[in-house]
C-alpha cells in the first residue's frame, strides 16, 4: 500500500508526499533498494545530483547487483561533473558477471558515450545487437560510435548491414543517407535517402536537396532534376 500510495504521489507530482513515502519504505525494510533508486531518481530530477549518489549508494549497500541503482549511481555521479568516478562505477557494474540482456547493454553503452569511453560503448553496443538485432536505436548508436573515432566507412557498412535486416525502418536508410554524404559516397546516400523519402521520412528533404546540389556541381542536371521532381511531388522546392 505504501509503495503505491509513493507512486502515485510521484506521478501526480506530489513530491513532498512521494519522498516522505519512499523515506518509511526504507525505515521499514533497508534491505530493498526500490524505495532508495526511487528516492534516488527524484533527487536527479530536481537537479540535487548529489543526493541522487547519496541514494543510490544507499541502493547498492542493500543490492550490490542492482542494475538500476548502478544505473542511476552512473547518472547521477555525470551529473555531478565527476566523469572519472562514473567510469569506475560503470566498470564495477561491467565486472559483476556476463550480461544476457540486451536491454541492459545498451543502457551501459549509451552511458559509456556519455563518459566519453566510445571503445567500451562500441564493445557494449555490439554484444547487445548480437542478442537483439532489431534494436534500431542500438544500430544507431553504433554508426555514431564509429563516427566519433572517425571510421566513416565502416559506419556506412554497418548501417547497410542495418537496413538489409530491417528494410522497414526509414530511420535506419536516412542514417545511411547522412552517413555516405559524410564519408563521400553520394550515390549510396541518394539511394538510402530516396528509400527513407519513399518510406515518409520528410525530414530526409534537406538531405536530398544535398545530394541535388552534388548532381548539379557535377553536371549531371538530369539527375539533379530527377532528385528534384522527387521532392516536389510531395512539396516544390523553394
Amino acid at each position: 500500500a505504501r509503495i503505491n500510495l509513493a507512486i502515485l504521489s510521484e506521478e501526480d507530482g506530489e513530491i513532498g508526499e512521494a519522498i516522505s513515502e519512499y523515506g518509511r519504505l526504507w525505515d521499514l525494510d533497508p534491505k530493498d533498494p526500490v524505495p532508495a533508486v526511487r528516492l534516488g531518481e527524484i533527487h536527479l530530477a530536481q537537479s540535487d545530483p548529489v543526493g541522487g549518489i547519496e541514494w543510490f549508494q544507499r541502493a547498492l549497500e542493500a543490492d550490490p547487483a542492482s542494475e538500476l541503482a548502478h544505473d542511476g549511481l552512473v547518472r547521477a555521479h555525470l551529473a555531478a561533473g565527476d566523469t572519472l568516478t562514473a567510469r569506475l562505477v560503470l566498470s564495477r557494474w561491467s565486472d559483476l558477471g556476463h550480461d544476457t540482456l540486451a536491454t541492459t547493454l545498451f543502457s551501459r553503452a549509451l552511458l559509456w558515450e556519455r563518459t566519453g569511453d566510445w571503445e567500451e560503448a562500441r564493445r557494449s553496443c555490439e554484444s547487445a545487437l548480437a542478442l537483439d538485432s532489431a534494436r534500431v536505436d542500438g544500430w544507431l548508436l553504433l554508426a555514431r560510435l564509429l563516427q566519433r573515432a572517425g571510421s566513416d566507412a565502416t559506419a556506412v557498412s554497418v548501417l547497410k548491414l542495418a537496413c538489409a535486416h530491417l528494410d522497414k525502418e526509414s530511420r535506419l536508410w536516412k542514417a545511411l543517407g547522412q552517413s555516405a554524404l559524410r564519408a563521400g559516397q553520394p550515390e549510396v546516400a541518394e539511394m538510402a535517402l530516396v528509400r527513407a523519402w519513399k518510406q515518409g521520412d520528410k525530414s530526409s528533404r534537406a538531405l536530398l536537396r544535398q545530394v541535388a546540389i552534388w548532381h548539379d556541381g557535377r553536371g549531371e542536371t538530369a539527375s539533379a532534376q530527377r532528385v528534384r521532381g522527387l521532392l516536389a511531388d510531395s512539396l516544390p522546392l523553394p
